[in-house]
């Protein structure tokens, strides 16, 4: 929720991203991203790229996540993220008022930020990472390290 309101405000949130940092704006959170089903999966947070406009896909893991759980965390962000790039225009028209609107790019590709806590990257991830990649060279997927620091949420980067 502290990220969720962090993303909603004027400044955004601002991540730290290997290359470079990335300021996020916020759309929604807990987005249904399947059809036809009767509890479809969420997707955690929605947001967009301040800079460029592109849609966000942000999947969290919290702190007591095991390996199960973070192998979910990848897996359900890669569905989550390929059911925006096959949908972003529907996105856009719901939550951009119109075709015309100004914060949501749709020639720009869904970037897929997963958040978890621990020291390090697990092995998995980045060889899942080099897959989708294989497959989709102009995919994008970023680790995002979560922190607790005095009650408050804070976000670094995976060296």
């Amino acid at each position: 929720m502290k990220l969720c309101q962090i993303m909603n405000s004027r400044e955004g949130l601002l991540l730290p991203i290997k290359t470079k940092s990335i300021r996020i704006k916020y759309l929604s959170s807990e987005v249904p991203c399947n059809e036809g089903t009767e509890n479809p999966e969420r997707l955690d947070i929605l947001g967009y790229e301040e800079s460029d406009h592109g849609l966000i896909a942000f999947e969290l893991k919290g702190s007591t996540a095991g390996r199960v759980e973070l192998e979910n965390l990848f897996l359900q962000g890669i569905e989550h993220r390929n059911w925006l790039e096959k949908n972003k225009m529907a996105v856009k028209l719901f939550y951009d008022r119109g075709p015309k609107g100004k914060r949501i790019n749709t020639r720009k590709r869904v970037r897929l930020l997963l958040g978890f806590y621990g020291d390090r990257v697990p092995d998995i991830f980045e060889e899942l990472r080099y897959q989708a990649k294989r497959r989709d060279p102009y995919t994008e997927i970023d680790f995002i390290r979560l922190t607790n620091i005095n009650d408050e949420v804070v976000t670094s980067s995976y060296d």
